[in-house]
């Protein structure tokens, strides 16, 4: 049995990389579009604003925290048009989502902001038909607090997912536009919507204001239990089912061609939630008669969920012999995000 299926089977927190502990693309990233920390998915959308999305140190709500996430006004905006925001969303997958459906549930977080207001949480279906929005108020700023929002899954229609897909969206809105506002909160309706009528808009008006969040839980029950600590590897193994970076060196290979060489070789990976999509970097490939060298082209690649296959190509001499051993040694990440 793998680690991910014990996790599904024993894990009260339906959120992955709650603690902010994961973050293969590295930091800072400016007016993100896409995938920050691992899981964690941040978009802005400010026609003359921008903002800087990093980790944080310092502050923190308690030593169990490494890392806080933080979003940072860099070019302020004194108002949104319609379609605007900024948004950070987190997916989770439809076998995680399933033990909730029908019961109630507690969302909570610790949340850091220097504009006090009022802020949104919002839950959605994977094809954004249905969806949940609800307050919260920070009262102080730059002061940690801690929040507890109860939602029950007894939604009926939209289009939702229990097995590999999109099975809920659930996200942060520090400000929002009115096409994506809503004046019913703390019900299922339909449509998608990220944020009340009552938000205040005030974060993006100033340049250096935060907006901090650390120990995010989704958990069944009607009370918020203490923040789920994980290592880090099990926290890895979590990630790596949606994407994985990491370097091969030396890795075992063979010649399949003579002349002009051609490199073949396989390799185990952690098991993703679908084939992954395969991305190299910076790859070369070793033989008896030429060394190590830059193949010209990678000729294909095929993934499965848990094993990988490369091919590279190499025109640039032809002397190598069909059936030689060889190394290979490069870069990869592999994506099998939503």
């Amino acid at each position: 049995m793998t680690l991910y299926t014990e996790r599904i089977r024993s894990r009260k927190n339906a959120i992955i990389n709650g603690n902010f502990d994961v973050w293969q693309r590295g930091w800072p990233l400016v007016n993100p579009q896409g995938y920050t920390a691992d899981m964690w998915f941040c978009t802005e959308e400010m026609t003359t604003g921008s903002m800087t999305v990093t980790t944080s140190t310092s502050p923190k709500p308690n030593l169990r925290c490494n890392y806080a996430y933080k979003i940072n006004i860099d070019t302020a905006q004194s108002s949104l048009t319609a379609n605007e925001y900024i948004h950070l969303l987190h997916r989770i997958e439809g076998y995680n989502f399933l033990p909730l459906v029908g019961h109630p549930a507690v969302f909570s977080f610790w949340v850091y902001c220097t504009t006090p207001g009022t802020y949104c949480v919002f839950f959605r279906s994977n094809n954004n038909d249905r969806s949940y929005v609800q307050n919260f108020t920070v009262n102080s700023a730059n002061t940690w607090e801690f929040k507890r929002i109860p939602i029950t899954f007894d939604y009926s229609g939209g289009t939702w997912n229990y097995t590999t897909g999109i099975g809920l969206c659930v996200g942060f809105t520090p400000c929002c536009g009115t096409t994506y506002q809503t004046a019913t909160t703390g019900q299922w309706i339909s449509g998608n919507y990220i944020a009340s009528t009552t938000i205040s808009n005030n974060f993006q008006k100033t340049v250096n204001n935060v907006f901090l969040l650390s120990q995010v839980q989704l958990e069944r029950g009607t009370q918020a239990t203490e923040f789920e600590y994980l290592n880090m590897e099990e926290t890895q193994a979590e990630v790596y089912r949606y994407y994985q970076t990491f370097y091969v060196s030396a890795a075992d290979c063979s010649i399949i061609t003579s002349g002009n060489g051609v490199s073949y070789g396989h390799l185990t990976i952690d098991v993703m939630r679908v084939a992954p999509s395969i991305f190299i970097v910076s790859p070369l490939m070793w033989s008896r008669q030429n060394g190590w060298r830059t193949p010209t082209r990678t000729s294909a690649t095929a993934a499965a969920k848990e094993r990988i296959t490369l091919i590279f190509e190499d025109t640039g001499v032809s002397n190598y012999t069909a059936g030689d051993a060889g190394l290979l040694d490069l870069g990869i990440i592999l994506s099998a995000d939503f």
